[in-house]
């Protein structure tokens, strides 16, 4: 505690009142006739990590595609990322995040080494560094050198994942990171994830997979036919993550 009354954060020495990492007002977003998001606000602290739960169709990738300026945001929504609008400053959100999603598309003539280097290199980091990193990352040194257009699905996650985690990133975006992965695979994630928040990194995690994500998460968002219909902390010790989901749904 300072003596002005305000409070350090245990892990990057910021005061609790420091702006989010991420903030959301008013977001909608149509394709068409088609309503994908409907009038979403929510913020991420620094440090925070984030459930993004909801069935399939809620518009959980739309709504991660729009913070990695994958997606263009309606001008009447405001949606801040580090400190920028992703759309307009997507090169600077993309150097500083580390992102995945669940419909990936790769260069098929690359081969997942390849891939790393280039992802890292765009991000103006040493390409070599992000290598050694993601090398030892869910066993990917066991096919990384053939092109991707051979790999299995879950050979495809585990490259869109080790990608993400290459480097330190101050946020964290992860779309459905649990699927098409195996057990061993799902546990490393998890520890990997953990020791990221350990020193400092924010991350949204978007997943229908709850099970072993209590220790992780310190905060759940709940999507449905594309509204926010809970924003909740994880009262660990108190309900299951996958408890709130299933009431937040039947109230939905």
């Amino acid at each position: 505690m300072k003596a002005n009354g305000t409070k350090d954060n245990a892990f990057t020495g910021a005061p609790d009142f420091a702006p989010p990492i991420v903030e959301v007002n008013n977001l909608e977003k149509r394709f068409g006739r088609t309503v994908a998001l409907d009038d979403v606000s929510f913020s991420v602290k620094r440090v925070e990590s984030v459930l993004l739960a909801g069935p399939n169709g809620s518009g959980k990738s739309t709504l991660l595609k729009i913070l990695t300026g994958v997606i263009k945001h309606p001008r009447r929504s405001r949606v801040v990322v580090l400190g920028l609008d992703p759309w307009r400053f997507r090169a600077q959100v993309f150097a500083k995040s580390g992102a995945s999603f669940e419909d990936m598309a790769f260069p098929d003539f690359m081969t997942a080494q390849d891939y790393i280097a280039f992802s890292a290199e765009s991000r103006g980091v040493d390409p070599k560094a992000a290598v050694q990193y993601a090398g030892g990352l869910f066993g990917i040194r066991q096919f990384w050198d053939e092109p991707i257009r051979t790999y299995s699905s879950g050979m495809k996650r585990k490259t869109a994942l080790a990608q993400a985690l290459a480097f330190r990133s101050e946020l964290l975006m992860l779309d459905e990171p649990f699927v098409a992965i195996d057990a061993k695979t799902r546990k490393e994630l998890v520890n990997e994830l953990l020791a990221r928040k350990q020193t400092g990194v924010a991350m949204i995690v978007s997943s229908h997979l709850m099970t072993g994500l209590d220790a992780l998460i310190d905060k759940i968002l709940v999507m449905s036919n594309g509204r926010l219909v809970f924003d909740g902390q994880n009262e660990r010790g108190g309900e299951s993550l996958s408890d709130v989901f299933d009431k937040a749904m039947e109230s939905a």
